[in-house]
């Protein structure tokens, strides 16, 4: 029974991927396409999943992982992936959704507080803003001075002691870098 519990659980992960690429087609995710964003957040969730903190397993969190811009992107309903992916996987997706608000800080705060209460929801945030780093420093993009400014308070929003530590090192170095970059 196990055995079938986990291979039914690694066709969804490989489906969840399928169905996210379907979905986001050939859009752009900064200079990059949108696959390889969701490539580099999934692979970092992988790197950083730890039984020890996060609540789903692994193939669920990689699920939720490769979907967490669908609702965002695409015309997809968190209907549409809770009956595809599972209520778990949505609802980790939908934490990862940003909600209604006047601005930017406003639409992330709201979302912050409450992907916070989930170490799941957490580690892909958190992957996902390392990619974002990474592709501003790497390639130069004006979204670099965005994410220097937000850092601060993305940190605070997120930011929860023994938790993802190695990850949140990696976070804060880009940060240094950023600002580095940027006082040139």
């Amino acid at each position: 029974m196990t055995f079938k519990v986990k291979v039914r659980a690694l066709v969804e992960y490989d489906a969840a991927g399928a169905f996210a690429l379907e979905r986001h087609g050939e859009q752009d995710h900064g200079c990059l396409k949108i696959g390889d964003h969701l490539r580099d957040v999934v692979n970092n969730v992988r790197k950083h999943y730890d039984p020890h903190v996060n609540i789903r397993s692994p193939e669920e969190v990689l699920a939720a992982a490769w979907l967490h811009d669908t609702i965002e992107d695409t015309d997809t309903s968190l209907d549409e992936i809770a009956s595809r992916f599972g209520d778990s996987v949505g609802e980790v997706v939908s934490l990862l959704t940003d909600k209604k608000g006047r601005n930017r800080m406003e639409r992330h705060l709201r979302t912050y507080h409450m992907i916070r209460r989930d170490s799941d929801a957490t580690l892909i945030k958190l992957c996902d803003r390392r990619h974002n780093h990474e592709r501003s420093i790497k390639h130069g993009e004006h979204w670099m001075t965005m994410y220097r400014d937000e850092f601060v308070y993305f940190k605070f929003a997120l930011w929860t002691p023994s938790k993802f530590e190695s990850l949140w090192s990696e976070l804060d170095d880009q940060y240094e870098e950023m600002k580095r970059k940027l006082s040139w």
